[in-house]
């Protein structure tokens, strides 16, 4: 979440909205659909691993791709 306070910083609101959106909702929700029927109980608890790996990935791609 850090990274969307960077993108603020620099005047970047899209990719830290972005960046803020998919980290709280979006990864979290979908990947419990998906991790939860597959894995049971331990597929809701993997969730929160799973989405914080995503949006670290997400917001890597995002930080590189940017031109300052």
């Amino acid at each position: 979440m850090c990274f969307s306070s960077y993108f603020t910083a620099l005047g970047r609101p899209v990719r830290s909205f972005i960046v803020s959106l998919s980290g709280t909702l979006i990864f979290p929700a979908v990947l419990l659909f998906i991790l939860a029927p597959a894995f049971g109980l331990n597929g809701i608890w993997f969730d929160f691993t799973a989405a914080s790996v995503l949006i670290g990935l997400l917001t890597l791609i995002m930080a590189k791709t940017m031109k300052i």
